[in-house]
């Protein structure tokens, strides 16, 4: 595993070998009058600064034969690509004018972000400007944990949609991003992802990245619109006078609104006694499906042309003798749901029984009066249950109603 950069890059190395560098130097300028100032030697390879940790060293040496007693020796930083057109003071040494050499303790500003930073000294009596010092990065880590999309998961409500993430109160920085633990993208502080995985993100900091990081999202794929039905249809007739109630399935929630955007229901059911175009919107997570029902009414004649097929107006008949209560205690009496013989044991009727949320608890085609089995015992606690039925021969709705459960 590849080691994390250390906050200072300090080595023991590197102050052991300007020492040894600086008895060379001292022998050599002895023989010399001039003042000299030698290009400084920053104690660290690179600079990772931060609110609980800013301390870096920088070594000087200097030829102090005719430095004025009220000599001052600035440590100036250079911008980011390496000028020194407008320095940043970095500190003051004001006693080290009969050292030959020494070393200047200091502190980063708060807004340095580079590559190519540079150090210098600057004497004052008299003036003198050294030689810059060697190229180092250095990163200021304002905030060493990032939150990433405040700490929320996401859905892709389908498998041709994206969805965005984004780092909570970032800062004007580049992003390494990651997925399952590779390399993604490098980008802004927002990405937009059409891919589940789990996501996180570092603060590109040169040398110093992998120090600022955030949490970890996961990005799933959650229901698409085919898995929301409503029920009996999108397109129903209805009897002036007459009430239809419609339900939803395959969704968390529900909203049923009207023509004019009035909310007639947040439930999984509506009820609906008036011609017009209604929607539904059902959410999941991030995701929502809106669906829209056209309701138009019909005269008692033109009902009549509709419902002239025997076989069906004798199974809608048939439906006023489904039971609408039944006890699975185990004594032989009502434990299960007996559909009449027209309904039962065909391969062409569809037999649906959900919560009263929408819930699917019960699907088939060829129903053989089973019902309730295990699934019951996982969707109800209480004693005495509702839920809902709804039964279609070859796709149209014929019956529909409630069951009470009594266990």
């Amino acid at each position: 595993m590849e080691k994390l950069p250390t906050l200072s890059g300090i080595t023991a190395q590197v102050k052991t070998a300007f020492v040894n560098v600086f008895i060379v130097s001292i022998f050599t300028v002895s023989f010399t009058n001039a003042q000299s100032i030698l290009s400084p030697k920053t104690l660290f390879e690179y600079a990772c600064p931060q609110d609980s940790f800013n301390k870096f060293e920088v070594a000087v040496e200097i030829e102090p034969a005719d430095f004025a007693n009220d000599n001052n020796f600035f440590i100036e930083l250079s911008d980011k690509n390496g000028d020194f057109k407008n320095p940043t003071i970095l500190t003051v040494s004001e006693n080290s004018n009969d050292a030959t050499f020494f070393y200047a303790e200091f502190a980063f500003p708060d807004n340095v972000y580079g590559e190519n930073y540079r150090i210098r000294a600057r004497s004052t009596s008299p003036e003198f400007i050294s030689e810059a010092s060697t190229p180092f990065a250095a990163h200021y880590i304002n905030n060493l944990y990032l939150t990433l999309n405040n700490y929320e998961d996401v859905t892709l409500c389908s498998e041709e949609s994206e969805t965005q993430i984004a780092i909570n109160s970032a800062g004007d920085y580049t992003y390494h991003w990651f997925k399952d633990g590779e390399f993604y993208v490098a980008a802004g502080a927002e990405i937009t992802v059409n891919e589940p995985g789990l996501y996180y993100a570092e603060t590109f900091l040169g040398s110093c990245t992998g120090l600022a990081y955030s949490n970890v999202i996961s990005v799933t794929e959650g229901e698409d619109e085919t898995q929301v039905e409503v029920f009996p249809g999108l397109e129903v007739q209805l009897r002036a006078g007459d009430i239809q109630e419609f339900t939803a399935t395959g969704s968390d929630t529900y909203k049923w609104m009207n023509e004019i955007g009035e909310i007639i229901s947040d439930k999984s059911i509506a009820n609906i006694d008036e011609a017009g175009i209604y929607t539904i919107e059902a959410t999941s997570g991030n995701c929502k499906v809106t669906k829209n029902i056209v309701v138009t009414l019909i005269e008692d004649d033109a009902l009549d042309i509709t419902e002239n097929d025997e076989e069906i107006n004798a199974l809608k008949a048939d439906t006023k003798q489904i039971p609408s209560f039944i006890s699975p205690n185990g004594d032989n009496v009502n434990d299960k749901w007996v559909l009449p013989e027209s309904l039962s044991s065909d391969s062409n009727v569809e037999v649906m029984i959900f919560t009263a949320n929408g819930t699917p608890i019960f699907e088939t085609n060829n129903y053989q009066n089973n019902w309730p089995n295990e699934s019951i015992a996982s969707n109800t606690n209480a004693a005495t249950n509702i839920v809902y039925y709804m039964i279609k021969k070859e796709g149209e709705a014929i019956g529909k109603g409630s069951i009470t459960v009594v266990q």
